[in-house]
Parts: C-alpha cells; sequence; structure tokens
C-alpha cells in the first residue's frame, strides 16, 4: 500500500497517510516579508514521485515569481494569484518556523505543524510504501 509520509528529525512522530495516484495534498504558510497566505499545491505521482502543481498567494511582492520561466502566472476572480508550475520532487523538505507558521492538508486533515513538532523542526514528506515506514 502506498502512503503519504510527514517524517520528522529523529525522535519525533511522523504522520502516514494512505494515498494513491492523483491524490492532491499542499502547505499553507505566511510569507516572511509579505506577511500573507502562501500555499503550494502537490500531486502524488507514484513512489517517491509527487508534482508541485501551483502556488498561490495574495499579492506581489519580495521574494515572489516574476519570470516567465517560473510558471504561467493568472490573477484570479478572488484576487489571489496563482502560478503553474509542474515541479517534480521525490520530497519536500520542510524546516518548521513560527514566522512561517506552516500547515499540512490532506483531504479534511489540517495538521499545524508548528503546535506539533516546535520551531526549527526538519522533516521530510515522501510517498513510499507503508512497510517502508516501518523500517524508520
Amino acid at each position: 500500500r502506498m502512503v503519504l509520509v510527514i517524517l520528522p528529525e529523529e525522535g519525533k512522530k511522523p504522520y502516514i497517510f494512505p494515498t494513491e495516484i492523483g491524490d492532491t495534498w499542499h502547505i499553507s504558510l505566511t510569507h516572511s516579508v509579505q506577511k500573507t497566505l502562501w500555499e503550494e499545491f502537490f500531486r502524488v505521482d507514484g513512489i517517491g514521485k509527487m508534482t508541485m502543481t501551483h502556488t498561490t498567494f495574495e499579492s506581489l511582492g519580495w521574494g515572489y515569481p516574476y519570470s516567465p520561466d517560473e510558471g504561467k502566472l493568472i490573477q484570479r476572480a478572488d484576487n489571489r494569484y496563482e502560478l503553474e508550475m509542474n515541479r517534480h520532487f521525490t520530497d519536500v523538505p520542510l524546516r518548521i518556523s513560527e514566522q512561517a507558521m506552516q500547515h499540512f492538508h490532506h483531504g479534511s486533515t489540517d495538521l499545524d505543524l508548528i503546535k506539533i513538532y516546535g520551531q526549527g523542526t526538519k522533516m521530510d514528506i515522501k510517498v513510499m510504501y507503508r512497510y517502508e515506514t516501518l523500517l524508520k
């Protein structure tokens, strides 16, 4: 069985979600300069395979995409911006910070990563076989 796993640094509890090819999940965070909502959306493509399909944000500013090489940028009807990206990942590394206030979203699950893991925790988000989680 294939699972989507949040693997924090050693000694901290992982979170494991059954998943299938085509399932989606996303990370939400607060941009460090603009202090606005930023969301990164991913699709499960198989074991060790994910695609960041797009990202959304509230305003253009410091550290925001500006080059056509970064993807297709549109302004949506709700005045948020969406950047189509289609970038491939084997895993998604994160370091949790109180400034970014990252949340992990999968289906109806919303995990407040700073409350669960605390400031500075390093983690990877991966797609694995369930049995591999027992070896970690």
